[in-house]
């Protein structure tokens, strides 16, 4: 056989080899990219885990009104005992109202430093004996004052005066408190005051 020959002849067999390759290469290349994973797409959800930051209810502006306990109803006619108005009438000078309880009650002489306390007792003690410790318990003789029947009376107590009022076993007491450097004159004062205040005040139990 020529050479010629012999080329013709094996040019068709290197063909077919070359196109047995080609086709392996592109079935294994398809194999490969079946075997490659997918891309899945992320699923975005969201930052479903915040949350700081919902809304803020703010509980500390709740509104429950201006209701000021500070707003009562004022001491002179709240107090049970006397009214700034009946003091003043029987004093002669003008008396303002400050606090009152349901067994007390503050008021004040305008003008000299004067403090006045009404309380209310119940006396359980033998009432006879109770009264004459209280006269005994004077920084001086006790004054008599006409309360309508009711034993009534004044005395000195350091600095200022005291006075009584007992409606059986209801007794009603009025401390003028004067000032502590008040000389005699001042405490005298300060009794004549409490003398005055006695037979105003009134249990109404």
């Amino acid at each position: 056989m020529t050479a010629s020959l012999a080329t013709r002849l094996a040019i068709p067999a290197v063909l077919g080899v070359l196109a047995l390759s080609l086709s392996a290469c592109g079935s294994d290349d398809d194999q490969g990219d079946q075997d490659k994973p997918s891309d899945a797409p992320t699923s975005d959800t969201g930052n479903t885990g915040d949350t700081g930051d919902t809304d803020d209810t703010d509980m500390g502006d709740t509104d429950t009104g201006d209701a000021d306990a500070g707003d009562t109803e004022p001491a002179g006619d709240a107090c049970a005992f006397a009214s700034a108005e009946d003091l003043s009438a029987a004093a002669g000078q003008e008396i303002e109202a400050g606090a009152a309880g349901p067994e007390l009650c503050f008021f004040t002489l305008v003008g000299p430093d004067t403090d006045i306390t009404i309380n209310y007792t119940k006396v359980q003690l033998d009432l006879t004996e109770y009264i004459d410790g209280t006269r005994e318990a004077c920084d001086d003789e006790a004054t008599d004052v006409d309360a309508e029947g009711d034993t009534a009376f004044v005395c000195e107590t350091y600095p200022g005066a005291i006075g009584y009022r007992f409606d059986d076993t209801d007794l009603l007491t009025v401390v003028v408190t004067a000032d502590p450097n008040a000389d005699a004159a001042g405490l005298e004062s300060a009794r004549e005051l409490a003398a005055r205040l006695v037979p105003v005040l009134q249990y109404q139990g």
